[in-house]
């Protein structure tokens, strides 16, 4: 798993949905 790809999932997820704030 590389955590980096995480990062940009988690940022993407934030961007798309920015009411969950986890």
């Amino acid at each position: 798993i590389d955590p980096s790809k995480w990062e940009s999932v988690f940022e993407s997820f934030e961007q798309a949905d920015p009411s969950t704030t986890r």
